[in-house]
């Protein structure tokens, strides 16, 4: 069996923004594989040409110190259309549109101020696109919001 080897270079931006990984994620519909790594940082490596891009994924001010060291991104959804949804520690989740560089920030709906925001799956819904599955921390609970998925 051979392997290829994807890392970090200093000298090549084109390669990953870092070698500490959290959770990846391949779209197979176009062959990238999606790194979140350290940081605030989305990478999309393309698994044919070896070429790798970053996800341009905003952190609003008020959200910068609220991030879990060392990770800011918690998971990631691949919508229909291309869209990302990615879980944010202690923030809720976001979608972002790769096309227009655009992020919408969402919370989720708790009374109890001791549970965290944060959204560790999602999933959108087998038979009903324009819901999606959360599953949040501490909570013992899957939300399904009604949000749009487009």
């Amino acid at each position: 069996m051979t392997a290829t080897v994807f890392d970090h270079s200093d000298k090549d931006t084109n390669t990953l923004t870092i070698n500490s990984l959290g959770t990846i994620y391949f779209d197979k519909t176009v062959q990238e594989l999606f790194v979140i790594g350290v940081g605030a940082c989305i990478a999309a490596l393309n698994t044919k040409t070896g070429k790798v891009s970053r996800l341009k994924i905003q952190l609003r001010d008020q959200d910068k110190s609220k991030r879990a060291f060392p990770f800011a991104f918690s998971c990631l959804y691949i919508d229909t259309d291309s869209t990302i949804w990615t879980g944010m520690f202690n923030v809720g989740f976001v979608h972002f549109d790769r096309r227009g560089n655009k992020t919408l920030y969402y919370t989720l709906p708790f009374n109890d101020k001791s549970i965290t925001q944060t959204v560790f799956h999602i999933r959108q819904d087998p038979d009903v696109n324009d819901i999606l599955w959360l599953g949040p921390s501490s909570t013992g609970q899957i939300n399904r919001p009604k949000v749009s998925a487009g």
